[in-house]
Order: C-alpha cells, then sequence, then structure tokens
C-alpha cells in the first residue's frame, strides 16, 4: 500500500455495495452533503445509470448556476436568459429551445462550411403545424403615455464584396397539391434582390374585398405618382403638365362605361366611333372622307378652311355658294347685278383673271393688297415686288409705246458694275427708259485687299491682281429692243482713304480725281471721249468711255464708263476706294433737252 492517509468517520457514513474508489485526486465534503442515486461521475463525464433519469442542477433561492465554456449538443434549454449578464457566443449543432427563452446579445449559427435553418418543430399527427413567430421589441407597458416605438424588425441578406452581388431575401409557401400523405414542396413566392428589385410570383392583393388600402407610387419628379384611393375606388395618375402620365406601348384598352377626357391628343380609331348624335365642337378634319352626311342640317354657318390639301366636292354642274359659282376651271364671282369677277385656268397652265362691269361709266378695278408685299414672278424668280418705299423692278421695264409719269425716281441695287469687267459672267446693269432721256448717280464702294495694286494697263475688275480698269456703269448702244443711247454727260469722282494699317493715318484721304467727261457713240460705231474737266491726282489715272463688244451679251455692245489707272497703286489692308458718277444720257428715241 502507499503512503498512510488520515480517515475520519465520526457518523453518517454508510456502504451497502458496491466501491468507493479513490486511485489519485481528492474528495472533499465541507459542511454539505452529496446524495447520488444512479449518477456516474466518471473522468469528465457525468451520467445517469439506469431509468432514463434527467440530471437537475438546481441551485437554492435566488442562487444561479454559473457554468463556463459549456456546449450543449443535444435537449433542450427551457425558461432560461441566455447572456443575461455576460452576453457570449453559443455554439450548437441542434438547439431546442422549449417554452420561453430569453436570448440577449448577438446570436450567430452555423459555420464557415456550414448553412443554418430555423424551423418549427412539426406537430402531431393529424393535426395543424404550429406557429413560428419572429417579432421585435416592444417598450414595457405602463410609463408616460405616448412615449417609446417598437422596434424594427430587419431581415438581411448576406453582403457582396466589391463587384459580387449580395445575397437575396427569399419567402417561401406550400401550395395545396394533390391528395396524399407527404408534405408538399416550398415554392418561392416572393424575392427581394440584391438590387433591391421585387419580385412576386403570384396573384398581389391589397387589402381585403370590401376593405382595401390606399397604394401609392412616387414617381422622381416631386408630386408625381400613381395612386389607388380606396375611399374613391379609382386609379388617379398625378404626372408633369405637358409629359407622358401613361404611355401603353402595345395592346388594347378597353372602357366598359363612360370615358371621359378633357384633353385627347392624337390616336388612331380602328373601329366605328357612333358619337350617338352628340355635338362636335372645333373639329379639325385633315383627310378621310364625309359619306352621305348633311352639313348644316339644323342650322347653316360660316365654313372656314385655313389649309386644303385636297378637297372633292362632287356635283352636276356646279358647286354655288350664294353669289359664286364653281363650275370646271372657272370661278365666278357677281358681288351686284351684271357685275362679275371670274378666275379662269386654260390649257398649259394659263390664267386669267377677268372684271366685267355692266355700268358704262364705272371700271372694274383690280385691287392687290397684302400685308407684306406683292411679288409678280417669272417661273420662280421675282421680277416686280411692292414695298413700303415703293416698287422694285428687277431686269427690264418694257412699254409697247410709252411709260409715263410725272415724276419717276428709279434705282437699280446691281447697276454698277462690280465684277471681272465687261464681256464676263457678271452683270452689266443700266438704267433704261424707253423713249426718253436719263439720269442716274451711282457709286460703287471697294474695300481693298492688303497688298494688291492697280497698275496702267491692267486687268478689267475691281479688286484684285493687277486691276488697271474698273468699269462704273453700262450704256446700250446698239440694240433696238430698248435704247440705244448716243451721247453722255458724266461728273466723276475718285476717293482712296487709308485703311487700319496706317496707324493714327487710317480713314485719311491718301487720293481724289475729279473728271467731267462727255461719251459720245459716232457714226463709225465707235466712242469719243471728250474732256472738259479735270483735278487732283490727276497722274494715277482718269474717267473715260470706251466701247464694251458683247457687254450686254451677243450683240449688245455698251458704252461703258471705266476708270483707267495710269500709274501704280499698292494698298494697305482695308483701304477704300470710292467711284462716284451723276450721269445725264440721251437715247436715240429721246426728246433732247
Amino acid at each position: 500500500m502507499g503512503t498512510a492517509r488520515d480517515f475520519h468517520v465520526k457518523t453518517g457514513l454508510v456502504v451497502d455495495g458496491g466501491n468507493v474508489t479513490l486511485s489519485n485526486g481528492n474528495l472533499l465534503v465541507n459542511s454539505g452533503h452529496i446524495d447520488i442515486d444512479n449518477i456516474k461521475i466518471d473522468g469528465q463525464t457525468i451520467s445517469t445509470v439506469a431509468g432514463d433519469e434527467n440530471i437537475n442542477i438546481t441551485p437554492d433561492g435566488t442562487g444561479t448556476v454559473v457554468i463556463s465554456k459549456v456546449d450543449i449538443n443535444d435537449g433542450a434549454v427551457d425558461g432560461t436568459v441566455i447572456g443575461g449578464t455576460t452576453p457570449a457566443a453559443i455554439s450548437s449543432t441542434t438547439l431546442s429551445v422549449s417554452s420561453t427563452s430569453t436570448l440577449t446579445g448577438a446570436i450567430s449559427t452555423g459555420g464557415s462550411t456550414a448553412d443554418t435553418t430555423i424551423t418549427q418543430v412539426n406537430s402531431a399527427a393529424n393535426s395543424a403545424g404550429r406557429t413560428l413567430t419572429l417579432q421585435s421589441g416592444s417598450p414595457p407597458t405602463g410609463g408616460t403615455a405616448n412615449t417609446g416605438v417598437g422596434g424594427n424588425l430587419i431581415l438581411a441578406s448576406g453582403k457582396g464584396k466589391g463587384t459580387a452581388a449580395g445575397g437575396s431575401i427569399l419567402f417561401k409557401v406550400a401550395d395545396g397539391g394533390s391528395t396524399g400523405s407527404t408534405l408538399n414542396p416550398l415554392a418561392t413566392a416572393l424575392t427581394i434582390a440584391d438590387d433591391k428589385s421585387l419580385a412576386i410570383a403570384g396573384v398581389t392583393s391589397f387589402g381585403v374585398d370590401d376593405a382595401g388600402v390606399d397604394v401609392i407610387f412616387y414617381g422622381d419628379a416631386a408630386g408625381d405618382k400613381m395612386q389607388w384611393d380606396t375611399s374613391a375606388n379609382r386609379l388617379v395618375i398625378t404626372g408633369t403638365d405637358s409629359t407622358t402620365a401613361l404611355e401603353i406601348a402595345d395592346g388594347n384598352v378597353t372602357v366598359a362605361d363612360t370615358l371621359t377626357a378633357t384633353n385627347i391628343g392624337a390616336f388612331q380609331a380602328t373601329g366605328a366611333i357612333d358619337f350617338n348624335t352628340q355635338a362636335m365642337t372645333n373639329v379639325d378634319i385633315n383627310s378621310g372622307a364625309i359619306d352621305d352626311t348633311t352639313i348644316g342640317a339644323n342650322g347653316a354657318a360660316a365654313g372656314t378652311f385655313s389649309e386644303v390639301v385636297a378637297v372633292t366636292v362632287d356635283a352636276v354642274t356646279d358647286f354655288t355658294v350664294g353669289s359664286t359659282v364653281i363650275t370646271d376651271d372657272v370661278i365666278t364671282f357677281t358681288p351686284s347685278t351684271s357685275d362679275t369677277v371670274t378666275l379662269t385656268a386654260a390649257a398649259n397652265a394659263e390664267f386669267t383673271i377677268a372684271t366685267i362691269d355692266d355700268g358704262v361709266s364705272t371700271a372694274g378695278h383690280i385691287n392687290l393688297q397684302a400685308d407684306g408685299n406683292v411679288r409678280l414672278k417669272y417661273s420662280s424668280a421675282t421680277r416686280l415686288e411692292t414695298k413700303s418705299t415703293g416698287v422694285d423692278v428687277t431686269g427690264h421695264l418694257e412699254g409697247s409705246t410709252s411709260i409715263h409719269s410725272a415724276h419717276a425716281r428709279m434705282r437699280a441695287s446691281n447697276g454698277i458694275e462690280d465684277g471681272d469687267g465687261y464681256g464676263s459672267a457678271g452683270s452689266h446693269p443700266i438704267i433704261d427708259i424707253d423713249g426718253s432721256n436719263f439720269y442716274t448717280s451711282e457709286t460703287l464702294a471697294v474695300s481693298e485687299v492688303s497688298g494688291k495694286s492697280k497698275v496702267p494697263g491692267g486687268n478689267y475688275g475691281t479688286n484684285g491682281t493687277d486691276i488697271g480698269n474698273v468699269t462704273i456703269l453700262n450704256l446700250n448702244v446698239n440694240n433696238a429692243s430698248f435704247d440705244t443711247y448716243q451721247a453722255v454727260e458724266a461728273f466723276c469722282a475718285l476717293s482712296i482713304k487709308k485703311g487700319s494699317t496706317a496707324g493714327t493715318d487710317a480713314g485719311d484721304l491718301e487720293y481724289r480725281v475729279v473728271n467731267k467727261v462727255y461719251g459720245v457713240f459716232n457714226k463709225a460705231g465707235g466712242i469719243d471721249t471728250i474732256v472738259q474737266f479735270e483735278s487732283g491726282d490727276v497722274n494715277i489715272g482718269h474717267f473715260h468711255w470706251v466701247l464694251a463688244d458683247g457687254g450686254l451679251g451677243t450683240n449688245n455692245d455698251t458704252m461703258s464708263l471705266v476708270f483707267k489707272y495710269t500709274s501704280k497703286i499698292t494698298h494697305g489692308s482695308n483701304a477704300e476706294t470710292t467711284y462716284s458718277v451723276n450721269c445725264n444720257g440721251l437715247s436715240l428715241s429721246g426728246g433732247g433737252g
């Protein structure tokens, strides 16, 4: 035997059978007792040995059982606060909680390689399943009135990391199936996805029959929404003015009862529309047909066609409105007895406006009055146009006998040569008054290009390289279709001002030439120039008359007034050259004087 030990027993030690063995360690009982019935303590295990009996640990009074590092693998935790003093993690493969239990603090389930399922225990055979309730916290009863809001119930799916999506929240139900004793499978009824979208798999109801609820769908713009108003039993769409609030991309819209709309935009009907003899006001019919219909049956009124693309009125011979008769290609107006105005269209699109007045002393005038201008066109080009300042004529104004006027003031905006010279494709207009002499005043203003020169004997033009002759105006001298001129008097002036590169001298007069010259178309078909007066910088050039073959076209020669440079002049930037002339001309048919 080993070393001797003290063994003290005063009273109370009874061993009727079995063994009391302490091979190592201590068994100490201080002022207490051990009463063990079918309890086995073997190493780190406490268990019962018979009768499927429970092991109960019950403290006295208000005392508690403090167990640290607990691993509960099976059984039930009843009527217990877990984590009441110091919350800590609970790890359990299977946790069964009966009656009412309180869990305090964070509860983590499952593991890194295992999912977790919380399931209500199945009911007894042939009875309905039991309810599982998840409820957030409420404030206690009592205390100050109307204080303390309920806690939120938060269902959150797992988070995604980076660009990875988070988990969805799935709500599943099991609908009734065919006859049988096995459980029906679960199916997802509602899915809340990671992008906050909501997918409902079945029919969705809000409220119940005869007890509805308001349902509102809000838009991004303030005040915009779609609302089912349960008290009014109607769907109200509130959108932004002048924008589309309801759009049917495809399919049909059926209204069983009355459709009321204060403003209907464009639409296309695919079937007959019966207006049930209801009044239609402010109607604009742009196409289609009106068949078997009496217009103005209950009360004729004025009709206005603001824009007519195509109107067909079938009549046996004519269409009559008051005193106006429309027949084929003719419209006849009879504003007074025997006095008519006719609009007649003939072959080759010839069109005639005629007035016939039955009175012997009254003329039927044709008045053209426009809020803007009245234009007479040949093809698409305007030849005559009225303006607030008078009448503009583009082209030749010709008369078979004569044109009379107490005073004629005629201008031609292109009456000055400003092209590449006579004989070119440029315009060479004149002012021409048939059967009379003429007077005109012309001005040609040229903004010179820096470095370009006027040189003696150079080309015809106004502003270019090596220009030596500038044409001011042209007079016809040998075409009998309009006036031909035999003599002309011209009082002329040239002025050249310094341009923007001249610094403080910009705008100063650099050159001036003044001439008075006569041009005569002689009997040999040439042009004689007579200089009556000259002044200024006459060394740089002079005005004179020259003959231009075909100046107004083939076989239309002109007597042209030209400034001829006799010295080279190089212009600075934006130098201003002005050619001014007053002319008196004598035509072959003129009255002289």
